[in-house]
């Protein structure tokens, strides 16, 4: 990366929305919109799963598995 910080390691979010944004269609509005609107729910849905008790990595891909793969 050219500012010299790299992404946190493992972040099974980060890496599925970066897959979602090149796979995206329409007007930038559009676009931006729909990621807001995914990694709230997947933030919503990990931030469930801690509270219920589940460690970090596996909230994450339970709540990848619930929104589904990229199309």
């Amino acid at each position: 990366m050219t500012n010299g910080t790299a992404d946190p390691p493992g972040d099974l979010i980060e890496d599925y929305l970066d897959r979602l944004l090149v796979s995206l269609s329409g007007s930038p509005r559009q676009v931006r919109h729909t990621l807001a609107e995914v990694e709230a729910h997947l933030r919503d849905a990990v931030a469930e799963g801690i509270a219920a008790g589940l460690p970090q990595d596996t909230a994450q891909a339970r709540a990848l598995e619930r929104i589904g793969p990229v199309h």
